[in-house]
C-alpha cells in the first residue's frame, strides 16, 4: 500500500478532487471519474448504515484497476462537471475537451 500511495502522491493524483452534482430535482448525483467517465451511482431505495459499509469494502482485486479489471489511468480524469438545473444535461471538461 505505501508503494501505491508513493506513486499516487509523485503523479499528483492523490490530490485529485472529482465534483458531484445534483440533477434539477435532487434525486441522482454525478460525478467524474478517471478514463473522463462521468459516473452516476444508482440510488438504492432503502439506504442504510450496513449496506453503505459493505458497498464501501468492495474494492478492486488489482490496485490500479476497477470491479471489472480495468486500469486507470490516471492522467485522464474528469474533474468540473455541471447538471441543468431542468434538463437532464451534464456538462463536464477535459483538457482541452467540452463533454455534453
Amino acid at each position: 500500500m505505501t508503494l501505491k500511495l508513493c506513486d499516487l502522491y509523485e503523479n499528483d493524483s492523490i490530490f485529485d478532487k472529482f465534483e458531484c452534482c445534483l440533477n434539477g430535482d435532487g434525486l441522482q448525483v454525478a460525478t467524474g471519474s478517471y478514463r473522463r467517465q462521468v459516473t452516476t451511482p444508482a440510488r438504492p431505495s432503502r439506504p442504510s448504515l450496513s449496506s453503505t459499509t459493505r458497498v464501501a469494502r468492495r474494492g478492486a482485486e488489482t490496485p490500479g484497476s476497477d470491479k471489472n479489471g480495468n486500469t486507470f489511468d490516471h492522467t485522464t480524469k474528469l474533474l468540473p462537471l455541471a447538471w441543468h438545473p431542468t434538463e437532464n444535461l451534464i456538462a463536464s471538461a477535459a483538457a482541452k475537451s467540452l463533454y455534453m
